[in-house]
């Protein structure tokens, strides 16, 4: 999506999914992938128990340490890309197998309250992929800078 016009505009809505991407990644950084990374780090280098290969292992997927490992990186990276508004659509789509993963996980052990929050995270990275990061954001900060760049040069 080019960011062509100035924030505000009617092409471009001035609040747009702004508040949705940061208030998403906020939330996914606090309740889920903070802990669960420094857990992930712990159980991969140090061996300590985490709870969340035990649910891996229940729900019959393979290799559940690696799994619950990369579950955990992924969601630092998407959390990060979306408060920052940086590769938000790569980001989201990255996690969009992540939250299917999860969603598969908390339906085979019958945790319903986790697989509200899949779902919710599913539709934010669905939502982001189509509309995109808005105009307050790195992305749109590196289109504007390119589309100056090329008017220099014209």
């Amino acid at each position: 999506m080019p960011y062509e016009t100035a924030p505000g505009s009617p092409e471009q809505p001035l609040i747009d999914v702004i508040p949705l991407r940061i208030g998403a990644g906020l939330t996914l950084l606090y309740m889920h992938a903070w802990q669960h990374a420094f857990l992930a780090w712990g159980a991969v280098w140090n061996q300590e128990p985490w709870e969340v290969i035990g649910v891996v292992e229940q729900s019959g997927l393979p290799l559940p340490k690696v799994l619950a490992a990369f579950a955990a990186g992924a969601a630092i990276f998407t959390a990060v890309c979306w408060i920052l508004g940086f590769f938000t659509r790569f980001a989201s789509v990255a996690f969009i197998p992540v939250t299917l993963g999860a969603l598969w996980v908390c339906n085979r052990v019958g945790q319903s309250f986790g697989a509200e929050s899949c779902i919710l995270f599913l539709l934010i990275a669905i939502t982001l992929i189509i509309k995109g990061p808005g105009w307050l954001s790195v992305d749109a900060l590196f289109s504007r800078g390119k589309k100056q760049r090329k008017a220099i040069y014209l």
